[in-house]
């Protein structure tokens, strides 16, 4: 089962366009468990691929596509 990287904090909206439409961007390559099918099949995460990096963002803006890590604000 993949298990999720859990970003530190939350974005309100996306940083480049505002939108509220932002989803967490997963990294893995094993079986996505039931909850995660469903967040997936909501637009609630986003595969990122295979490889887990601390050089990879945290979310991807659903509507302008922009990636982006966590920060706090």
């Amino acid at each position: 089962m993949a298990k999720r990287r859990k970003p530190d904090f939350r974005p309100e909206s996306c940083p480049q366009c505002g939108s509220l439409n932002v989803a967490e961007i997963i990294y893995n390559k094993f079986r996505l468990s039931d909850e995660m099918k469903a967040d997936l099949a909501a637009g609630r995460i986003v595969r990122g691929g295979f490889h887990i990096s601390l050089n990879k963002p945290d979310w991807r803006c659903m509507d302008c596509g922009s990636e982006f890590f966590s920060t706090a604000s």
